[in-house]
């Protein structure tokens, strides 16, 4: 999806429907926060600041304060297991806070977004198949294989060309799912490995 954060408003802001995160969708928060340096707690995503990010659909995503803690962290290179305790329920140590508070590009109200809403943000990806992917996706309409960066961005919706030697195929994304596996839950910088299954039906 070619999703980005437009915007930050306030938690319990109503004019902004609030609807479910996909992977795709916090991609784009993480790409966000580390553009523009923004390091806060998921307490300050749920307090009176404009803590809850918008995206280019016109709609807010909010999490749970240690879910937004986990996104936080990941945005600052800590992916452990136990990475959100920085950024969950308190401040306490971190010495100063960057939100969207402190940029030109907040916005609090719908008004303020008129007009810069895509209407077309589903995607075409490519994905370089193995024969036997190849076989599972026509015949069962799954396809599993290691997160790739490139297909951070695939969410349902997209269309997903598979290719394979000579053979190419295209498939719409009806399900995703990441599936991540920590052999160190301990270690503080550990990064887990993460399976990416999704639901396919093919274009004919």
């Amino acid at each position: 999806m070619k999703l980005k954060v437009i915007g930050w408003t306030f938690y319990d802001n109503e004019e902004f429907e609030s609807v479910y995160c996909s992977e795709a969708g916090m991609e784009a928060i993480i790409d966000d926060i580390k553009e523009h340096g923004y390091e806060f707690s998921g307490k300050n995503h749920q307090g009176p600041d404009c803590g809850a990010p918008v995206l280019n659909d016109g709609k807010k995503r909010c999490f749970t304060q240690r879910a937004f803690g986990r996104l936080m962290a990941r945005a600052h290179g800590d992916y452990s297991y136990y990475g959100y305790c920085s950024y969950d329920f308190a401040y306490w140590s971190l010495e100063e806070r960057k939100m969207a508070e402190d940029d030109d590009r907040d916005l609090y109200f719908k008004s303020d977004i008129e007009g810069l809403v895509e209407e077309n943000l589903a995607e075409v990806l490519v994905f370089n198949a193995t024969k036997d992917q190849m076989k599972m996706a026509t015949n069962e309409g799954k396809l599993v294989f290691p997160h790739r960066n490139s297909l951070r961005y695939l969410d349902v919706g997209d269309t997903l060309i598979l290719k394979c030697e000579d053979e190419e195929k295209r498939f719409l994304v009806e399900e995703y799912k990441r599936d991540e596996h920590y052999y160190n839950v301990q270690d503080p910088k550990g990064v887990p490995e993460i399976t990416v299954s999704v639901t396919l039906k093919e274009i004919l």
